[in-house]
């Protein structure tokens, strides 16, 4: 049996965000924004929920792991006159969830940034608040994915 070592424990979240994949050479947006939820966070990294993972020609997994120009950020809005969170990412793993109807796909995804960074420790914040709000985690992401 595979047993995972981690490097920092992951809490449970339940944030929605988007994926966007941006050229670094020029800044321009190749894909997204996509809607993707926040099931799990760490010092290192998030385990993301995702309904769609392709933009024709670009797939959010494989693009940024094959092409170094190519980066995928992970977005949040704070409140309207606040700069929003962008941190970049990197994919590290990639499964279809078919366990229900929806099939939905995992990936889970490192930071990119020092785990420091105000935008890391905000989305950290954020996120495991989320999870203990009043909102259950089931009628977050049908409102998120329109389900």
């Amino acid at each position: 049996m595979f047993q995972q070592k981690r490097r920092a424990k992951r809490e449970a979240a339940a944030l929605p965000c988007q994926l966007v994949l941006y050229n670094s050479e020029n800044d321009a947006i190749l894909a997204g924004p996509a809607p993707s939820f926040i099931h799990d966070i760490s010092y290192y990294g998030a385990g993301l929920l995702l309904k769609k993972v392709f933009f024709p020609p670009h797939h959010l997994f494989y693009a940024p792991r094959d092409h170094e120009a190519q980066i995928l950020c992970l977005q949040k809005k704070r409140k309207a006159s606040e700069r929003g969170i962008i941190v970049p990412i990197k994919p590290a793993w990639l499964r279809l969830d078919d366990s229900d109807t929806a099939g939905f796909f995992r990936m889970g995804v490192q930071f990119l940034t020092d785990p420091e960074d105000i935008d890391v420790i905000d989305l950290e914040k954020m996120a495991m608040a989320s999870f203990n709000s009043e909102d259950d985690f089931l009628s977050k992401l049908s409102r998120i994915f329109n389900l």
